[in-house]
């Protein structure tokens, strides 16, 4: 089941989260702690879903943050259960990115760290493209990007 999040979903999967999640988003954000993000991903302008999975318990939290409107950020973090319900987030967090690329006239980007085995791959399957390979705390990552803006 998809829904939006809640504060208590958002809180329980930063303080639970897969350890290739951790450590993406450790090396991408100085001073990272599953506090930090909890308070970080609730400011966010824009959304954020919450796939349960069968017991009830959140799987994972993904979404689009709106950011100053010159582009938004696509995300998603889970818990090990993750793959219980990533086929049923992909399918939400897909059909989100395109409804915002129809809304407004900017782009979407992503970032991956290199050494997660399946951010890239998800990333592709939502309809990103690889841009840029960059180094954030000396740690390899690769930009990812969607959708064009008119008159470039």
């Amino acid at each position: 089941m998809i829904r939006i999040a809640t504060k208590n979903d958002i809180s329980f999967v930063c303080q639970n989260m897969r350890a290739e999640d951790y450590l993406e988003c450790q090396h991408s954000e100085p001073g990272f702690s599953p506090e930090t993000m909890a308070e970080f991903v609730s400011g966010y302008k824009g959304f954020t879903l919450c796939a349960i999975d069968n017991d009830g318990v959140p799987a994972g939290i993904g979404g689009i943050n709106y950011g100053d409107g010159q582009y938004g950020t696509a995300w998603a973090v889970g818990t090990d259960d993750f793959s219980h319900v990533a086929l049923e987030i992909t399918r939400a967090c897909k059909k989100a990115c395109h409804k915002y690329l129809e809304r407004y006239n900017t782009m979407l980007f992503a970032n991956s760290w290199d050494e997660h085995s399946g951010s890239a791959k998800w990333l592709s399957l939502l309809g990103f493209e690889p841009v840029n390979q960059y180094n954030s705390n000396k740690q390899p990552f690769t930009l990812f990007a969607m959708g064009e803006v008119s008159g470039q």
